[in-house]
Parts: C-alpha cells; structure tokens; sequence
C-alpha cells in the first residue's frame, strides 16, 4: 500500500503519495494556475479499496505512456472515496495540458464527468 502523507488533523481526507508507482516527472515546473481533469473511468465510483484505487493509478500511467506520453500526466488524482493521491506537486511538470505543463497543477477527479456533474465529494 501506499503511505499516507500527514496533514494538518482537521483536513477530512486522506492523502497518500504515489511516488514509486508512476514514471517520475521530468522537469521543475513554476506553478500560476490549476487545471482539473477527470479520468473518464467512471468505475471509480465503485473502488471500495485503496489497492483498487492504486490500480487505477498505475492503469492510468500505462496507458498514458502507450499514448506517447511521459505517464501518469497529473500531479494528484481524488477519488470518491475522498482518497487524495499526489506525486510531488511542488517539484515537477506532468502532462496534462499541451503548452502549459510547466505552470499548471493538473489535478485529476477519478469519474467520467463527460456527461454528468462529479460526485459532491
């Protein structure tokens, strides 16, 4: 399992680093904005267990990369549950949005928000 990341006590999520499942970041980044992404996996809403989210994680970046991509392309991706999973957010680009990688956060909400609104959670 992945390790929980401590935050402050009266944050109601559980956040928890994806580091070491997904392809690394490639360059530093210098965050001005935040992009929000939704997986179009609309199963997510049935992960019950933090190994089916991870799956969906290391699913994601594969998939990613038979895109041609460099992997998992956002720095955090939430789940319904209320799981909040992030890869160095600070530290490097992902890709996520072609042109501004280098100055947005991409955060990714595990739900196909294409044709309904996401959970409230």
């Amino acid at each position: 399992m992945l390790p929980k990341i401590k935050l402050h006590p009266d944050v109601p999520y559980e956040f928890y680093s994806m580091t070491g499942i997904i392809t690394p970041g490639r360059y530093p980044g210098k965050w001005d904005g935040l992009a929000v992404h939704h997986t179009v996996t609309d199963g997510a809403r049935f992960f019950t267990t933090r190994a089916q989210e991870e799956a969906l994680i290391k699913a994601i970046n594969a998939d990613h990369i038979r895109q041609g991509y460099g992997g998992f392309g956002y720095q955090a991706i939430v789940f319904p549950s209320g799981a909040v999973y992030v890869d160095n957010i600070c530290d490097y680009a992902r890709a996520h949005v072609a042109n501004h990688n280098n100055h947005l956060v991409g955060i990714a909400m595990a739900c196909d928000a294409s044709y309904r609104e996401p959970p409230p959670g």
